[in-house]
Order: structure tokens, then sequence, then C-alpha cells
């Protein structure tokens, strides 16, 4: 091995050595938001080793619920209607003009999912204290891939907690039929790979291991601002719904099973360990309890003697109310915390009156308010990448084949993010359509939008010219003839 090979694996070893421990923390964060079953049952287990034994754990049924998952969704709502992007540039007069074919071209090759990705990375970044969004050209468009922070090695400038210089994943590939974990590497100069001795490869035949982009194609997200880069973190939500699930393992197995079941007593059964060990006699056996180990009670003596031998079925005082009234504490309590309003977080949603809804979100419209900052910041340093990343393959071979064109740099984009909606009823719906018609301020089909975005202003019109059709010539012909009748009679339909 060569010392510019051994400087390298030594680089190599201290970053990940010095980032081994951080990364345990937000990774318990990611299974717990995933609710990955396994990962969450080993995270049960060491919390439950602090107060059974090892066999007793053995035996429980380990019970968990997911209340990681529905508060960050809760607490993460800006993407939760699509946002509008729109780009634009300065006038004279410091007034910005849309650019309407730049911003056709920015939808056509932006991600199909990139709703979906949005309220990955807000959700991740709500999570977390940050996310990290790679910015990828593939098939012809733009792919976005939200990276959790765990999975990301990151060293940043002096005097700037925010600036990366580098930044590091690993990644499984195949070389010469058998797996193997690389090591990517991103610089605002250079992109390549490190191999499991160190060896620096290139990526995709760039032999010159060059950043055709300028800048690492990575867009943070960061809410939460530390002392670091990586931000704060939801770690009171995730220990919460450890205790949670603590307490609802000790619910099933000790109150539930073991309280109602009950368990066996043996008094003076001779079972007592025989031998010894180092020429000490053994003591009885460790006392076990559960519907599976009966609990032995050796030499019990009253002021007759010896007890006679007995085997009896005793229950215990189970506490589930209580457990239960804990469980139900904790949640309501870190709801509270969060600034939710518990009775909403617990319950399904339900038909109340609009006063009612709106009270219920005042707290989520608050926490879109604190986040829509950290929002721009993120969907700016996205575009601006996105443009990097999309100008560059326009120019080359690949993004020409795909007719890609150059997004120029006076453009800037416009976001405009939807308002969170109060759930309406069905009349309050309706009154709200008719008002807005009456004053001019929709037609029917921007209702048909609303009601499925899929749809854009010519398909609805054509929807409503086709049901417009339909309607007139379903209309009676007779004064007094009905609806139905005249559609019964029309040709085709069963007649009586």
């Amino acid at each position: 091995m060569t010392p510019e090979q051994m400087i390298t694996l030594t680089t190599k070893e201290f970053l990940y050595n010095n980032d081994e421990t951080r990364k345990e923390i937000p990774e318990k964060f990611y299974h717990y938001y995933k609710g990955n079953d396994a990962q969450i049952k080993e995270y049960l287990t060491s919390a439950l080793s602090i107060t059974y034994s090892a066999d007793r754990i053995a035996q429980f049924q380990l019970n968990y619920i997911n209340i990681t998952n529905k508060l960050i969704n809760q607490l993460a709502v800006i993407y939760k209607q699509p946002a509008t992007r729109k780009l634009a540039r300065l006038d004279s007069q410091g007034k910005y003009i849309v650019d309407e074919k730049a911003t056709e071209y920015l939808k056509k090759i932006s991600p199909l999912d990139i709703n979906t990705q949005d309220k990955t990375a807000h959700r991740f970044a709500k999570l977390f204290g940050s996310s990290f969004t790679q910015v990828l050209f593939k098939d012809g468009t733009i792919k976005y891939r939200i990276h959790p922070c765990y999975q990301l090695t990151i060293r940043c400038e002096e005097d700037d907690i925010e600036k990366m210089n580098l930044l590091m994943y690993d990644r499984e590939c195949n070389k010469d039929g058998r797996p193997e974990i690389t090591t990517v590497v991103w610089t605002e100069d250079n992109h390549y790979k490190l191999d499991e001795l160190g060896n620096i490869e290139p990526i995709e035949n760039n032999e010159a291991n060059i950043n055709p982009y300028g800048c690492i194609p990575f867009a943070k997200f960061i809410l939460n601002h530390g002392e670091d880069i990586w931000g704060v973190g939801q770690g009171d939500a995730v220990n919460v719904n450890e205790q949670i699930n603590f307490l609802l393992t000790k619910l099933i197995n000790d109150d539930v099973v073991l309280g109602t079941a009950g368990t066996v007593l043996g008094v003076n059964l001779g079972l007592i360990k025989k031998g010894t060990v180092d020429g000490v006699e053994t003591g009885v056996r460790e006392i076990k309890i559960g519907v599976k180990n009966p609990i032995t009670v050796e030499n019990a003596r009253s002021d007759g003697g010896i007890l006679p031998p007995s085997l009896n079925h005793i229950s215990f005082e189970p506490q589930i109310e209580a457990v239960k009234q804990t469980i139900d504490w904790y949640i309501k309590t870190i709801a509270l915390t969060k600034g939710l309003n518990p009775n909403s977080f617990l319950a399904d949603a339900q038909s109340t009156s609009g006063y009612s809804k709106i009270i219920d979100s005042l707290e989520q419209l608050e926490i879109r308010q604190d986040d829509l900052e950290a929002c721009r910041v993120f969907e700016k340093e996205r575009f601006e990448i996105t443009r990097k990343v999309n100008n560059y393959f326009a120019g080359a071979t690949e993004g020409r084949e795909y007719k890609l064109q150059v997004i120029d740099e006076d453009l800037e984009m416009l976001i405009d993010f939807a308002e969170i909606e109060i759930p309406k009823t069905q009349d309050e719906l309706w009154r709200d359509r008719e008002n807005r018609i009456k004053y001019n301020m929709a037609s029917p089909r921007d209702f048909i939008i609303e009601e499925n975005p899929d749809e854009d202003e010519i398909s609805a019109q054509g929807i409503i010219d086709e049901n417009k059709i339909i309607n007139e010539s379903m209309q009676p012909k007779t004064e007094g003839q009905s609806l139905l009748n005249q559609f019964l009679k029309q040709p085709g339909q069963a007649t009586t």
C-alpha cells in the first residue's frame, strides 16, 4: 500500500469513527419514524433490560405503536398541498415578469413525484433537524433523492458551519461478482468513490474525477439550527415513543396476561438445587414468575413446624387502567409540547363546525408560519443546483438527446406555498362555491381542478362541455315531464 493510499484510508477511517456516535441517534429516529419492526424491537428490548432480566424479556410479547410518524407528519404541513413554482426575471422597474416558457420547461424536467419528495424532505428535516436532497439527472429528467442524515458524512468550512466542502456516503455495488461497500465522495471540484481499501476509483467513466457541476449537488433543509449543519432533532418525541412502547409491553405481559392468568405457587416441593460449587452448597433456584414459571418456596414453616407440600394458583392485582392512563398522559403531553391539539392528535377527524375546525388548526397554522422561511431557503438552493445540473447536461450529448434547454442565469424561481385549508362540510363547500361564482372569484372549471389536480384547464373545460350536452339532452320536452321519464324514453333505454 502506497503512502498516499495510507493517508486516504486513515482519513476515511477517522471520518467514519468521528461520525459513528453521531449517526446512532438519527438512525434511531429514522427507524422509529419508518416503523421498522426489527430495529424498534431491538431498542425496546434494550429499554426493558434496565428493569427486567433477559430470561423474563425472552418470554415477553413485544408490543409497540408508532406515534413518531403521526406526530412528525402533523408538524410538517407546508407541502400538504403541492407548491406552485414559476420562473421570472426582474424588469427595469424592479417587477418580476413571469417567463411562461421557462416555467413550463421547469415543470417538464421536474420529477413527477416532486410533491412526495417535498413532503419527505420537510418531514425528515422536522424529524432530524435537517435533511439533504440530492439532485440527479436520469432518463431525460431531474430526479430528487432524499438522504437520511445518518447516512451522510459531511465536513464544512471552519468559519461557516453550513457551507459544505466535503460530502460522503456509502453504497453497495457489485465488484467482480461479489458485493462491496464503496464510499461516494463529493467536493466542489471532485467526484469519485473509494473502495474498501481506500483506493480512488472513477464513477461512470469520469476518469478525471471532476465534479462537472462546480457545487456539491445536495440541497440542505435545516429547520432547527444547532451548533453544526445537522440541526436538532425530535429526541423528546422518540424518547416518549419508546417509553410508551415500554409501558404497552408491560401492560400486555404483566397486567393483562400475568395479572389475569396468574401463576402457580409451590410450597415445600423439594425443588432445592443439588450439588456444590467450589465446595459450597448451592441455594434455591432463582425465582421466576409468569404463566410458564411457578413460584417456589422451600422450608416454609409455621408454629406447628414445616408446612405440608402444596401447589396453589395465585393471581395478582393488575394495574390495567393506571398504565393505560399513563400512556394517554404521555401522548397528550408530547402533543401539547409540540403545539398540537391533543384531542385532534388522538382522535379521528370528525364533522364539526367551521369555528371548531379553525381553533383545532390554529397550532398547525402557526407551525407552518415558522417553517416557511426555512422552506424558501431550501427551495432556492435546490433550484440553483437544479439549474446547474440541467445546464451541464443541456450542453452534453446525453442532454441533447432529450432536447434539454439552458435555464438562463437571470431567471429566479418564485414559489407559492398552498395555504392550509380548513375542512368543510358539503353544505359549507357548496355555499362557498356559490359565493365565489356570484362574485366572479371562480368558475366550475376551477372546482373540477380543485377536486382532481391531475386535470388542467383544457380537460376541465372538456368535462364541462360534455356534461352540458348530456344535461341539455335530458331537459323535458313536455311541461310536467320528469327528467327520469325523459331519460327512459331515449333510444336504447328500457321502458315498461
